[in-house]
């Protein structure tokens, strides 16, 4: 790239693929490597879990075939601010499918969006204490 060198940041999607015990330690390895790459703090362009029984296995997923599951996303939520909370070369996150309303895609169905889910309230509470 031309003008990497005119880059504030490294954009990255973070939709990873976590174990099932929600470990983000293989791909913080993996954005850390990037970052010392090309030495520019990262941000999380996108980061999201659906509301569905192992999104953690495919976050990207609207839909990964289980079961309707809030406290499964609100877990996946958990585990990215436990996992990148700390890192030096993490400058931000954006999640996805949080809207400015509030109410878009609100309640019980399996979207991305966090409103009306347990997972707004892990949004909440670690920003409250960042």
């Amino acid at each position: 790239v031309g003008f990497w060198d005119e880059l504030d940041y490294v954009g990255l999607d973070n939709y990873y693929p976590l174990p099932d015990d929600l470990s983000t330690a293989a791909s913080a390895q993996r954005i850390e490597t990037v970052y010392r790459r090309f030495g520019k703090p990262v941000i999380f362009t996108e980061v999201g879990f659906s509301s569905y029984e192992g999104t953690h296995r495919q976050p990207w997923e609207d839909e990964p075939g289980g079961a309707y599951s809030a406290e499964a996303q609100a877990e996946g939520y958990e585990a990215i601010f436990r996992g990148f909370h700390d890192k030096p070369w993490l400058q931000g996150m954006f999640w996805w499918k949080v809207g400015t309303n509030g109410m878009s895609q609100q309640g019980r169905n399996g979207a991305h969006a966090p409103w009306g889910k347990p997972a707004m309230d892990v949004l909440k509470n670690w920003y409250l204490k960042l």
